[in-house]
């Protein structure tokens, strides 16, 4: 199962963690001066095409500010419509109902939305904290995520996560720092690992400065 665990872009090679893959993203990595690279997250115990980050991988752990437990609450109220509000005091409030698969509509945001919005919001607060321990100039970060619902033991599922993320960092030296950290988000993203569906990842880092 841990092949599951992430997904080669094409450039990459078919088969996560193939030789012809890790030849291509070692390749990679001994072009310090290409602006822009396609990278693939693995688990931090798998194999790496950068090894020796591996090792510091730990050393970047977010810490966390508050004791735990932990403790979230939200409210939600119907009234006859084909929607309800939610709400978690004092932020704003949102509308929520079935999307159109399952009768419903595209106007307010469904649990099948707010599940997958969790999964990547989750990931890139981890990244951050993260990349600001790590000293990573992350300039931007943009994600797409899909989740895929379908039938399976015990009834509907969410069976895959899937992520196309795109980093932009401050100077090409940064840009093969980018994947440890990534996969080190992942091992401590408290959502990816709250859910039994496999969370696939892909990275296209660019950077701002090649100089």
């Amino acid at each position: 199962m841990e092949d599951d665990a992430f997904a080669d872009p094409p450039s990459l090679g078919s088969a996560a963690g193939g030789s012809k893959g890790s030849e291509m993203a070692r390749g990679f990595a001994r072009r310090n001066k290409a602006a822009t690279m396609m990278i693939a997250v693995r688990d931090p115990g798998s194999h790496s095409a950068f090894p020796e980050a591996n090792s510091n991988l730990q050393n970047a752990a977010p810490k966390m500010p508050a004791p735990f437990p932990h403790h979230y609450h939200t409210q939600l109220a119907w009234t006859g419509n084909d929607y309800c509000n939610m709400s978690a005091p004092p932020r704003a409030s949102i509308t929520g109902g079935s999307p159109p698969e399952f009768d419903g509509n595209d106007k307010h945001w469904a649990p099948e939305h707010l599940f997958t919005s969790s999964v990547a919001l989750c990931l890139m607060l981890t990244f951050q904290s993260i990349s600001k321990k790590s000293k990573l100039t992350l300039q931007s970060y943009k994600a797409e995520c899909t989740c895929t619902v379908d039938r399976g033991d015990g009834g509907l599922q969410v069976t895959a996560v899937h992520m196309h993320i795109d980093i932009t960092v401050g100077h090409v030296d940064e840009v093969e720092r980018v994947r440890p950290l990534l996969e080190t988000a992942k091992k401590y993203c408290l959502i990816s690992n709250s859910i039994k569906a496999p969370v696939t990842i892909a990275a296209t880092v660019t950077a701002v400065s090649q100089d």
